[in-house]
């Protein structure tokens, strides 16, 4: 598993490459996360247009950056997601907790539109 965080104004945009199936695989890129949230970047979009497999641990690894981030008081979008995690999501019943997004750009959008909405209401 290969990733990349890319910061976009407030929202820091996690590529994911590969199989992410491997608890080793996993704390990276959650260690990453967590820097981005000390630092100040609480709203994510997590690419998985490149994922070419998924397990039970790399749906953890997605709840655990989404508990992280909400915690922070931020949000995770997922984006470009396959039809095979699609349907990984509706058996698991989490595509209630997770929002999707047809593409990393408009998440981006979606995401700065809530952080504007959130500084005009502080």
């Amino acid at each position: 598993m290969n990733f990349e965080i890319k910061d976009h104004k407030q929202v820091a945009t996690l590529y994911l490459k590969g199989r992410l199936i491997g608890q080793h695989q996993s704390r990276p890129i959650i260690e990453a996360v967590e820097q981005h949230i000390e630092n100040g970047t609480t709203h994510f979009v997590a690419n998985l247009s490149e994922v070419s497999l998924i397990n039970s641990t790399g749906l953890t690894v997605l709840l655990t950056i989404l508990t992280k981030t909400r915690n922070a008081g931020g949000e995770l979008l997922l984006s470009d997601i396959t039809p095979q995690l699609s349907k990984l999501l509706i058996i698991t019943k989490l595509n209630a907790i997770f929002t999707v997004s047809d593409t990393t750009e408009n998440a981006q959008v979606t995401l700065q539109n809530m952080l504007n909405a959130t500084t005009i209401d502080s």
